[in-house]
């Protein structure tokens, strides 16, 4: 496989196989075009726009993502076999933020997470004159989300944070979730401020870990 260019969001911008077939997006609307000088499949135009793109390759070259962004806090991804090229299933836009998808390392499972509350706000909850939380509280941080390639089963968890009591009701600082990874049969995830959720497969309904300020 040949690796020409780094995306900002964790994947490739430009990519290869080993037997020299470069892949290349069109995506002029009204159709979303995938080619690797051979064959040429046609998708639908991402119904809330596309603003760019980034490759993932399996280790085996067996499977290629084209995840996609809508420039708007969407993610999403069309998956591929490459040998032939060939469309397996689409993962529509979900709203929120995150890096590329990731494949295991068996080329049988694809994993991606997304912030969808990046600021961390902990909804209506007690708070003093200072929007500072009065007690503990829980809030949702983000989504892992887990596709089965063989049987297109999508499953997701997501991922709650702890917030300490005297932390601000909603972070001056947006947090992202960083290298996700399949590790140990399962997945981890680690936050920006240090705290890695360690995340089972099959996943749970939620994975609870601490927050930037869960011991105020």
């Amino acid at each position: 496989m040949t690796e020409t260019t780094q995306g900002v969001f964790g994947g490739l911008t430009e990519v290869s196989t080993s037997d020299g077939r470069a892949i290349r997006v069109d995506p002029t609307y009204p159709a979303l075009r995938v080619s690797d000088g051979i064959n040429t499949v046609v998708l639908p135009h991402p119904e809330s726009g596309y603003a760019g793109r980034e490759f993932v390759m399996s280790a085996d070259e067996t499977h290629l993502i084209v995840w996609v962004y809508s420039g708007q806090n969407e993610v999403g991804y069309e998956l591929f076999e490459l040998n032939p090229l060939r469309h397996v299933t689409s993962v529509p836009y979900v709203h929120g933020v995150g890096n590329v998808p990731v494949i295991s390392g068996d080329g049988r499972t694809v994993a991606m997470a997304w912030a969808g509350n990046p600021g961390l706000f902990a909804g209506e909850v007690d708070t003093d004159d200072d929007d500072l939380l009065i007690d503990v509280c829980e809030a949702h941080w983000c989504t892992v989300q887990v596709l089965e390639i063989d049987t297109g089963l999508l499953t997701e968890c997501d991922v709650h944070v702890q917030l300490g009591a005297g932390s601000s009701v909603e972070s001056d600082t947006d947090h992202y979730p960083e290298d996700l990874a399949f590790v140990d049969g399962g997945l981890h995830v680690r936050g920006d401020w240090g705290v890695v959720a360690k995340v089972p497969l099959p996943l749970p309904n939620i994975v609870l870990i601490d927050g930037p300020n869960a011991s105020i």
